[in-house]
């Protein structure tokens, strides 16, 4: 049988908005068994309460940090790192005239003696190589710490807690990063905050927004982090027609912003629609800041080409 609510109920549940608002106890009413009681009332109203009242969003910082070994730091260990070490080897960490030399110094510092010598190379070789332990991987800022049960393989291993008033441990949460970034890695609700897990720390603090939800509870282990990708960008590129390389079909065109591993739409101009169809132009490679554009028949005219530019994260 449906449940309604009778005139008395109207007149409970307006008392009960007005006690609400005036802070006074709502007046009673008798009941009959068709329609809901006050305390049911005041049940759902609890219940919409609880799932409609969503917390502000909270804007917050994820402080970056600096990996052993990244020497050079541009996220990675390699060749590159190995090299930039070897120019260092006998030098104090104190021996730096710039920020970035500091950093670099103390990236280069893997086993944290003060000087950088071979016993650091040693190390940087075995992080080059991919194997990782609890000896030669850390923050050398101290920001993240490194995980007391050290997972194997390519796991989370830093991690990074951050207070946030009004987060439980039950509590739902989301966080997006604002902005453009490579970072990547997972969260978690904790009372009185969030635990961000990461393989790597940002190297730059970054900006994010964290949205928690009242009425719901955490589903069981971390929340993929949710990354805001940042605005594509447009560019115009033209492609003459004397520039075309008539043998093989293709003309190559400087292209700002673009990447080999972007997303790349390109699209005639509205005044060379007619003329690239015609000359089945279509653009068949990209590579840094460049374009690469192939045609069934060279075009006779000049061609516009508008490209939307679309970072991937």
């Amino acid at each position: 049988m449906a449940n309604y609510l009778d005139s008395a109920g109207l007149r409970h549940l307006w008392g009960k908005i007005q006690a609400l608002a005036a802070g006074k106890a709502a007046v009673g009413h008798s009941h009959d068994d068709r329609y809901y009681t006050e305390v049911e009332i005041d049940t759902k109203l609890l219940d919409v309460s609880d799932h409609m009242d969503a917390a502000k969003p909270v804007l917050l910082t994820i402080p970056a940090g600096r990996v052993a070994g990244d020497v050079n730091g541009d996220g990675k260990i390699d060749d590159t790192d190995v090299a930039v070490l070897r120019t260092y080897f006998n030098r104090n960490i104190n021996e730096y005239s710039t920020e970035e030399e500091r950093l670099s110094l103390l990236a280069a510092d893997i086993v944290s003696s003060g000087k950088i010598n071979s016993s650091d190379l040693s190390k940087l070789m075995t992080l080059k190589n991919g194997v990782r332990d609890a000896t030669n991987v850390r923050d050398v800022l101290g920001v993240w710490t490194v995980r007391s049960d050290f997972p194997d393989g390519l796991t989370y291993l830093f991690t990074k807690e951050i207070a946030v008033e009004g987060v439980t441990a039950a509590s739902k949460i989301a966080l997006s990063i604002l902005g453009k970034t490579s970072f990547a890695g997972t969260v978690e609700a904790m009372d009185g905050g969030i635990r961000i897990y990461c393989m790597v720390p940002p190297l730059e603090d970054l900006t994010a927004q964290l949205s928690i939800c009242r009425g719901g509870t955490a589903a069981n282990g971390p929340t993929e982090l949710l990354t805001v990708m940042p605005s594509p960008k447009s560019e115009t590129v033209k492609l003459t027609a004397a520039e075309w390389d008539a043998a093989a079909k293709t003309q190559s065109v400087a292209a700002p912003g673009v990447s080999v591993s972007n997303a790349v739409t390109p699209t005639p101009g509205p005044a060379s629609w007619e003329a690239a169809g015609k000359a089945g132009v279509r653009c068949t490679g990209q590579g840094e800041n460049s374009l690469t554009f192939t045609c069934t028949t060279v075009p006779t005219e000049d061609l516009t080409y508008n490209i939307l530019i679309q970072e991937v994260q």
